[in-house]
């Protein structure tokens, strides 16, 4: 389903029926119109509430408008740049347990033998 109109548009976001929705996604070209989407989905009793943030001075504003999960773009590409320097061999890698578990993706060679 799809629905043109702004994000933070009250009457697309009925129309869309935020009211029913289980989580909502805020991935908008700048972090004051993340913000006023938390803000909305927060109104409408969205239970989680997923923002993406480019400036980490909206942390603690998106944490009082509701929001559920931050996720930092700065940090993830951070990391990725890291990772890269840190470990070349690794194609991917994911944490979880605030880093107590660490899940690799790399690449065997075709020519290996188990």
């Amino acid at each position: 389903m799809a629905f043109e109109g702004s994000a933070v548009s009250t009457t697309v976001l009925l129309e869309a029926g935020i009211r029913r929705a289980d989580i909502v996604i805020g991935a908008l070209r700048d972090d004051a119109l993340n913000l006023a989407l938390v803000t909305l989905s927060k109104h409408y009793g969205v239970a989680q509430i997923v923002v993406r943030m480019s400036d980490r001075d909206f942390t603690d504003p998106y944490r009082l408008a509701g929001a559920t999960h931050i996720i930092s773009t700065t940090d993830l590409a951070i990391t990725r740049v890291v990772n890269a320097i840190e470990y070349p061999q690794v194609d991917a890698m994911m944490h979880f347990e605030q880093g107590q578990v660490e899940v690799l993706k790399l690449s065997i060679p075709s020519k290996c033998s188990f």
